[in-house]
């Protein structure tokens, strides 16, 4: 009899721990659609995350650690790939979110989301990784099959809640010519509108980031001459389209030489800027 009831005991736990598990996978599904607020991370390697890849600058205890309350859909696929290499699903969200390459490690989207849960009381945040490290806006826009993973994976999320904006940073790889770079104000417009489209909200907030301020050191003088073009395409975005936000990037820092990414603390300040930004468009 007593052998009995362990193994009962120890099969109702088991079912007890299979029921949590399930809960905690599917908790977005669980709460108030209203109150669970998805973005899309979209853009090229500074959106990705390149901090904690170099040994200066290292992971801190708890990076790795999920955040309660935030959740990452997973489903991204190889950028030159026309299907999701895995099943498209909320997890527990934590760094690093795009983990398709190797060089995307600690991005904004987590001090993104636990900032504008800070601002948004009883919100829970759904984080779609859209981003790729290199990708010039033309491997990003409608049309291509990045595009569409986009866009298939918001509107699975839009089942679980609300499609609440775009958080975008790109432009690193369109400023190396001043002809390349004068084309970028058409395509990033052409995106915004696209997505609105296609998500069905033509006020759907997006909030890009203009280049780092020490971004061009060691640059060509024609890699140099582009920059200040897209600069000015993303300041003025908010001049040319309504519910857009452009974040600065003053005061931030490199982790290398190379001066183009933002390390761990500057993504902190970058990600606690944008939900601010957030904030401001949703008055």
């Amino acid at each position: 009899m007593d052998k009995r009831i362990f193994v009962f005991a120890c099969f109702l736990a088991y079912v007890s721990i299979g029921i949590a598990q399930n809960k905690e996978i599917q908790y977005p599904r669980a709460g108030k659609k209203k109150n669970f607020h998805i973005f899309l991370l979209m853009g090229q390697s500074n959106m990705a995350g390149y901090g904690c890849v170099v040994p200066s600058d290292p992971w801190q205890p708890g990076d790795k650690e999920p955040v309660p309350g935030v959740w990452a859909l997973t489903g991204q696929h190889q950028l030159d790939a026309d299907t999701s290499i895995s099943e498209v699903k909320w997890i527990p969200a934590k760094h690093p979110l795009h983990v398709l390459q190797s060089s995307a490690q600690f991005g904004m989207g987590m001090d993104f989301a636990k900032e504008y849960m800070k601002l948004h009381p009883g919100v829970t945040v759904g984080l779609i990784p859209c981003a790729w490290g290199g990708a010039p806006i033309n491997w990003l826009n409608k049309g291509t099959s990045h595009y569409a993973n986009a866009i298939m994976r918001a509107k699975l999320a839009a089942k679980d809640g609300v499609i609440k904006g775009v958080l975008w940073h790109q432009g690193e790889s369109d400023s190396v010519t001043p002809e390349l770079a004068a084309l970028y104000q058409n395509k990033l417009d052409s995106l915004v509108i696209d997505l609105r489209r296609d998500v069905n909200n033509n006020r759907l907030a997006f909030v890009c980031g203009d280049l780092a301020e020490f971004y061009g050191q060691g640059r060509s003088a024609t890699h140099k001459a582009g920059i200040p073009i897209i600069r000015r395409t993303l300041h003025e975005l908010p001049l040319r389209l309504p519910y857009t936000y452009c974040v600065a990037t003053d005061g931030l820092k490199s982790p290398d030489e190379h001066y183009v990414h933002f390390d761990r603390w500057s993504n902190i300040q970058l990600g606690k800027r944008y939900a601010q930004a957030f904030k401001i468009l949703q008055r």
